[in-house]
């Protein structure tokens, strides 16, 4: 069973205020609707009434059958993940930047073209995903700042799989 969450929707007095808005799990709920709180950010625990409280939608783990995979393939002989994430959208928001030194890979590093997969795959066993969007960059040089930039970069629709 998915633990669910909530957010606190109190901001009538300065403590609560300082909860406004904070995700927060249920730790118990007592006598006339008082609840027990601990907030995820920092871990803190409060008593508060059950109606300063609201459910948070959005996708609970039971319902979540697929992931997408974000390789990086710039290398032909080794791939590196890069990140999972629960929807293509929230993939390709990520990518939007171009290669960043926050990516754990190493394989565009010495290169001039950094080549990224998208690939669906089930939960659980597997293999490595089908691969439903490939994103290059190009290195370039900007003569005037002297220094190297990623290009925009150009996206590739996979053949759908049959």
């Amino acid at each position: 069973m998915s633990e669910q969450l909530y957010r606190y929707v109190w901001k009538n007095n300065s403590k609560r205020a300082s909860f406004y808005g904070r995700t927060c799990r249920l730790i118990a709920r007592g006598s006339r609707n008082t609840v027990e709180l601990e907030f995820l950010d920092n871990g803190e625990r409060t008593f508060t009434s059950g109606n300063s409280i609201r459910k948070l939608k959005g996708p609970r783990m039971e319902n979540i059958t697929e992931v997408f995979d974000v390789i990086d393939v710039s290398d032909e002989d080794v791939f590196f993940p890069l990140g999972i994430f629960l929807s293509l959208k929230a993939a390709k928001e990520a990518l939007k930047t171009g290669p960043s030194d926050e990516w754990e890979s190493d394989s565009f590093r010495d290169s001039d073209i950094c080549t990224v997969e998208v690939r669906k795959r089930p939960i659980g066993f597997g293999g490595i995903g089908r691969p439903l969007l490939t994103i290059s960059w190009e290195q370039e040089y900007n003569e005037e700042k002297d220094e190297f930039f990623w290009s925009e970069g150009r996206e590739h629709e996979n053949q759908s799989w049959t």
